[in-house]
């Protein structure tokens, strides 16, 4: 592993720094697999992990849990320089309780956190995880195919058009809400959320 920053700042995008160092160990990452360099990038930001050791099951369905706990990394990282939340009982308490205390979500927002998440739910929980500032507009987008203002957490989702983070599913920008997302798709928009540079 590498060191955390020595003198990290307070609210900062420059707190983002490689904290481990990725040498291959995830057998189900191909090489040439499209996910294979942001997931790299997560690895080595501490964003995510694998679920195991050697395996990152990229085509694994993510939970509601597993996005709250990539925001919670995301914001702790961003406003202390660190990421220090560890497992709670059930394992995903700690990141619930700190991700309702940050107000990354709301009581209620979620009934079963082992459900698997939707695309916009991800994007609520996900662009929560930074202030607004931190996501500022790179993008002329007004409207999106499959979004409208009665589509669950449409702000956030167009928030995260118009910084670079999502890019939508097919050459008009459709960005199919209410379908479920799987992990390599999470590391590519959590690569966007945290590092400006990969924001398109």
């Amino acid at each position: 592993s590498l060191c955390a920053p020595a003198m990290a700042a307070q609210d900062s995008m420059e707190n983002f720094q490689k904290v481990n160092t990725y040498s291959n160990q995830f057998r189900d990452l191909q090489s040439g697999y499209w996910a294979t360099p942001v997931v790299k990038l997560c690895y080595e930001y501490g964003f995510m992990y694998g679920d195991s050791p050697s395996s990152f099951n990229p085509q694994g369905n993510l939970t509601v849990a597993e996005a709250i706990v990539m925001a919670d990394r995301i914001h702790e990282i961003y406003t202390t320089g660190q990421s220090t939340l560890t497992n709670g009982e059930p394992w995903y308490q700690t990141y619930v309780d700190y991700a309702l205390e940050q107000g990354i979500v709301a009581p209620g927002d979620f009934t079963d956190y082992t459900a698997q998440v939707t695309r916009a739910q991800m994007a609520y929980i996900f662009c929560n995880a930074l202030p607004a500032s931190a996501l500022p507009g790179i993008n002329k987008i007004t409207s999106l195919p499959d979004v409208n203002s009665g589509t669950p957490y449409a702000r956030e989702i167009m928030t995260l058009y118009t910084a670079g983070v999502l890019t939508g599913n097919d050459v008009y920008g459709s960005f199919s809400p209410n379908n479920k997302i799987i992990r390599a798709e999470a590391a590519a928009i959590l690569a966007r959320v945290a590092l400006p540079a990969q924001r398109q």
